[in-house]
């Protein structure tokens, strides 16, 4: 009975592309190898894409799956094997910014014939065959059976959602990740992909499935004798205190709570070297997901908020920030890819510094960001301006739209900046001088005819810089230029 043979088929409906799948060791079978395959198995998989059909009404036009056939138990850890890497392909396709797949493109169905397919019932159905066959959605164990023909009139499994072939995968991360990636951090992308469901009510059901990622990758559950003590704690209580039980556990929640949002907020820091990630991270996110946990009023504000008084009570960053990305969900995405990532595979130094940096600013309105930049360069003597400094310019380029007068005002102090270096001077020399010289109002950008001068000087520098920057080493000098090239092609596109 043990070594009896299981067939399971493993489908991937909503990623229509004709090519075969690559996830991990497996090779979900694309439309050249159906046709291929022997006339029995062509009939299982066509009655199989009649419970997934399109929105129209129509046939699948493209579809990938594989077929299993062993025992139980091998069949079992098949699937464990494959689990484990859609888990990864779907974390290396997931986009924070929303340019990679959603988690239903590559949801793979575990489909089980009846072994006594096909059935007839009765007399009068003689003539009609019933296949039927037992469904998991993504090794959830949650069974659902179909039954054809009848499933093909209404089809159960149409979630009207496809797409199209998998984005470019970073092939070094992928090796290590598959290589390498324990059970606790596969639970903690499990958590983090379900962020990224189309199911997901609202950003609060997604902010506790965050918090949960953290608490896995950081292992709080496991920490050493924290269950032996919270058993102690709880029959000492039972056993002493039996009085006002539930005012003294009221009591303690927060404390415990507060000592939970503490070491993780440690964690962040030690990790990050950030201690503004670490106040977002205990003030914003994990005391928000906290409060959702526990039945905590909880403010869900539809945009961002000047408040410092809701630090803690909302959804998104309060009076930090301004642009459009900028929720707890979306930036703790960020935040545990470049944790997993550099934990898996380390940046190098200056990479991880500067990856920190544009999470950093991130947590800082544009406007604020502007403020900061003109008060450092004001504060320093030419020559004096390091990289560092100069790093807030690029994360600028494109979401800014405010005062033209404060950006060229910036932009005249790079150029004094950009002087000491007289080679690259001497390439724009006449068109940098022309932008020092200027002394334009906030009116005069409404006037094409008067700012066209510069709006073609400024031209000019940028293409200098995009020809003399194309193959930039990593070294300090380099670096700073490369960020005065950025704000000056930030500088060129807002005076557009």
């Amino acid at each position: 009975m043990e070594n009896k043979q299981v067939k399971v088929y493993l489908f991937l409906p909503y990623l229509r592309t004709m090519r075969g799948v690559q996830i991990g060791d497996f090779t979900l079978k694309a439309l050249d190898d159906f046709r291929k395959e022997p006339q029995d198995i062509k009939n299982e998989l066509l009655r199989i894409c009649s419970f997934f059909r399109q929105a129209e009404g129509r046939q699948l036009e493209a579809f990938n799956y594989l077929l299993i056939e062993d025992t139980k138990e091998g069949v079992d850890k098949v699937l464990i094997r494959i689990r484990k890497a859609v888990e990864i392909m779907r974390y290396l396709t997931l986009d924070p910014k929303g340019k990679g797949l959603k988690p239903e493109h590559t949801t793979i169905y575990a489909i089980f014939p009846d072994p006594e397919n096909p059935r007839k019932f009765g007399k009068e159905d003689k003539d009609e065959e019933h296949y039927m066959y037992r469904i998991t959605e993504d090794f959830s164990g949650k069974e659902r059976f179909a039954t054809f023909p009848h499933a093909s009139k209404r089809p159960p499994f149409a979630k009207e959602i496809y797409g199209e072939s998998l984005p470019h995968i970073d092939d070094k991360l992928a090796t290590r990740l598959f290589s390498e990636l324990n059970e606790t951090d596969l639970r903690a992308i499990s958590w983090y992909n379900k962020t990224f469901s189309i199911n997901a009510s609202d950003h609060k059901e997604n902010l506790l499935r965050l918090s949960v990622a953290f608490e896995c990758f950081f292992q709080l559950d496991e920490e050493k004798g924290k269950q032996e003590s919270l058993s102690e704690l709880s029959n000492l209580l039972k056993t002493k205190i039996r009085n006002n039980l539930n005012w003294i556990v009221d009591c303690i929640k927060p404390f415990v709570v507060s000592k939970i949002v503490k070491r993780l907020s440690d964690e962040v820091e030690k990790q990050t070297g950030s201690k503004a990630i670490r106040k977002w991270f205990k003030k914003h996110f994990y005391s928000v997901g906290s409060g959702i946990r526990h039945g905590d009023e909880v403010a869900e504000l539809p945009k961002p908020v000047v408040s410092k008084g809701k630090l803690g009570m909302s959804l998104w960053y309060a009076g930090d920030a301004s642009h459009e990305y900028l929720n707890n969900v979306y930036f703790g995405q960020r935040l545990f890819k470049f944790l997993l990532e550099e934990k898996y595979f380390p940046y190098q130094k200056y990479i991880k510094q500067m990856q920190i940096g544009y999470l950093e600013e991130l947590l800082v309105s544009d406007e604020e960001r502007l403020k900061i930049l003109e008060q450092t360069i004001k504060k320093k003597t030419v020559g004096k301006l390091t990289h560092e400094d100069l790093r807030i310019i690029s994360s600028l380029g494109g979401t800014y739209y405010g005062d033209k007068v404060r950006i060229m005002t910036i932009l005249k102090r790079i150029l004094e900046e950009l002087k000491k270096n007289t080679s690259k001077w001497k390439e724009i020399s006449t068109s940098g001088e022309l932008l020092l010289k200027v002394d334009l109002k906030e009116s005069d950008f409404s006037d094409y005819e008067k700012t066209k001068p510069f709006y073609y000087a400024l031209i000019e520098i940028d293409s200098f810089f995009d020809k003399a920057e194309s193959k930039i080493e990593i070294t300090d000098e380099n670096v700073k230029f490369f960020y005065i090239k950025q704000f000056i092609s930030f500088a060129t596109n807002r005076f557009l």
